[in-house]
């Protein structure tokens, strides 16, 4: 067997090519850029400024079949890691896993690898590609694996739940994955596909009869047992749930209320997705309950407009836990980490292998992953959180305590009822992002912006600290010449380590106060979104060095560095020091 690896660039591909080998002593295993710089004595990158895209796509190709070629002759079980940009018209035998990130359709800028288009901005590069890559990735990828960001610079967790994923090994799932027409497509890979996955216990295939053609259906129901057949459309020849059963006593039937009555005698499960215009959440759930009377289990999964919603649809589920489940529903996927929260508090938990459509489902490693054993549990809140490390960086620190860590969305003006709704919920311990530090302090009462909350149930207060100013301590010494761009909810603990600094607006672009002098450091102290609605730095300005207090691929200060041609330090360290501190902060709070 032939498996390739594939993914966009930064996606860590050659990182999981070496996990697996680690994992996996019965395999080959291959990097394709390492190959061929052992044959050719040139490295990929140089290969690709000497003689350009074309000649190395193509030299890329001559190798991966020469690879192929040997490999078929001696029938080994060989694992190739190719190139974001290889020409993806592979044998039909091949199997294609595709590593993917939720940060794989944001700017990526590499400083260590050549330039592919020039006249544009690393940002639009990079999206220029990624967009039709996508696609291609999409059509030719049999299996999906979602990796969180920070991994596997961190956490240990996920590492141990990858290595029995790739060794075929017992995982107690408790989910239930979608079947799509794209893994049965090849009746022998998706054979394949099931048996990298029999060892996985207590895991439901959801058979939706919109999803997939009538042929499908049939082989899908052949071919798993104790799964979900979905009534989500109308079809003329429907398959009946006597019919769905006689393949397996253990499969379930679902159907969806916006159909309208059920034409069977009988169903196991009556689901709701859709409200009625203007109507309320509360007044959805009563009709899926007056539609379900009788029924074994009532889902409800719409979309959720608030967290004051999002509470009103949990405490509906917690009334009849073992016949009620509740799956929020939203439009970028913010409702993730309730659903998370969810495991083994409903019987009815749906999860997806890659980035997926109903982006709300946990991808299949945060939710194998999940633990919680005391009905509380950590978070960082903001708006973007995609990117941030910190529930990686931290995951090992509460794991002992058997606590989740998980990644919320909170805009500044959900806070009020968020903060609240979330210390229902279980929240105890929070890291707060940028916009939501001053936020934050108003809750403690502090007059400095705060980024570490801690809620003591003795006293029944917030508590607070600001870890900034330990990570500021971080930052490079530089004592003249130092422009900070943006600055937001970190700015104090900025200021307080470069008093001599001048300081600009990145929305404006103006002089907010010190000199107008070109700096000979840019600290760079603003992400991405706000950079959509902002300037650039003027472009007389030729610094030698960008501090960067982000540390993300889409971070615009590294951006800025490559294009203006200076030295890149990233905000790793800073986000090491104020994350260690909050760690104490925790701890003490314990205490």
């Amino acid at each position: 067997m032939v498996t390739v690896i594939v993914g966009h660039r930064g996606s860590g591909k050659t990182s999981f090519l070496h996990r697996w080998m680690e994992s996996v002593r019965d395999a080959e295993f291959i990097d394709l850029d390492e190959k061929i710089t052992l044959v050719t004595g040139k490295s990929a990158s140089d290969l690709f400024e000497s003689e350009g895209e074309k000649s190395f796509r193509h030299i890329e190709k001559e190798m991966f079949y020469s690879i192929y070629d040997s490999i078929r002759e001696k029938s080994r079980n060989v694992v190739i890691a190719l190139g974001a940009g290889f020409d993806f018209d592979l044998p039909e035998d091949v199997y294609v896993v595709w590593a993917q990130r939720e940060t794989d359709l944001m700017p990526r800028t590499f400083l260590n690898r050549p330039r592919l288009e020039s006249d544009l901005l690393p940002s639009e590069e990079y999206l220029l590609r990624a967009e039709t890559r996508e696609r291609k990735f999409n059509d030719i990828a049999d299996e999906k694996i979602l990796f969180p960001e920070g991994f596997p610079l961190f956490d240990e967790r996920i590492r141990r739940v990858e290595e029995r994923i790739l060794l075929s090994d017992k995982i107690r799932v408790s989910g239930i994955i979608t079947l799509t027409s794209q893994v049965l497509r090849d009746n022998a890979k998706f054979d394949f596909w099931l048996s990298r996955r029999r060892n996985w216990q207590d895991l439901k295939y959801e058979i939706r009869n919109d999803l997939l053609d009538q042929g499908d259906l049939v082989f899908a129901l052949n071919c798993t047992r104790g799964g979900i057949f979905s009534y989500r459309q109308i079809n003329d020849a429907e398959i009946p749930p006597e019919i769905v059963k006689s393949y397996s006593s253990e499969n379930l039937t679902d159907w969806a209320i916006e159909l309208g009555k059920c034409p069977f005698d009988s169903i196991d499960i009556l689901s709701l997705h859709e409200r009625f215009e203007n109507e309320t959440l509360n007044s959805a759930l009563k009709r899926l309950e007056c539609f379900g009377k009788g029924t074994e289990q009532l889902k409800a999964a719409p979309l959720v407009q608030s967290f004051a919603e999002l509470f009103e649809g949990f405490e509906w589920q917690q009334q009849d836990p073992e016949r009620r489940s509740f799956l929020p529903r939203s439009m970028d996927g913010r409702w993730r980490w309730f659903r998370v929260l969810m495991k083994e508090r409903q019987n009815l938990n749906y999860i997806r292998e890659g980035r997926g459509v109903v982006l709300d489902q946990p991808s299949f490693l945060e939710w194998v992953g999940h633990y919680n054993e005391h009905n509380r549990f950590a978070a960082v809140l903001g708006d973007p959180i995609e990117h941030s490390f910190t529930p990686a960086y931290q995951s090992n620190y509460f794991y002992e305590s058997g606590t989740p860590i998980l990644r919320i969305k909170v805009t500044e003006g959900e806070w009020d009822e968020a903060i609240v709704v979330l210390k229902k919920l279980g929240l105890k311990y929070a890291a707060v992002t940028s916009p939501l530090k001053a936020h934050a302090a108003e809750l403690v009462n502090s007059s400095f912006p705060i980024n570490t909350l801690y809620w003591n149930e003795t006293k029944n207060i917030w508590m607070g600290e600001n870890t900034d100013r330990i990570g500021a301590k971080k930052l490079r010494e530089e004592k003249n010449g130092v422009a900070v761009w943006g600055g937001g909810g970190v700015l104090p603990s900025v200021a307080e380590h470069y008093p001599n600094a001048s300081f600009y607006s990145a929305s404006t672009g103006k002089l907010k106060s010190g000199s107008e002098e070109s700096p000979e450091v840019v600290v760079w102290a603003t992400g991405r979104r706000n950079m959509l609605m902002g300037t650039w730095p003027s472009s007389s300005w030729k610094p030698k060095k960008v501090v960067d207090l982000n540390y993300s691929d889409d971070s615009p200060g590294k951006e800025y560095a490559q294009l203006v041609g200076a030295e890149y330090f990233s905000g790793l360290p800073m986000f090491f020091a104020q994350a260690d501190k909050q760690r104490d902060f925790w701890s003490r709070c314990e205490c």
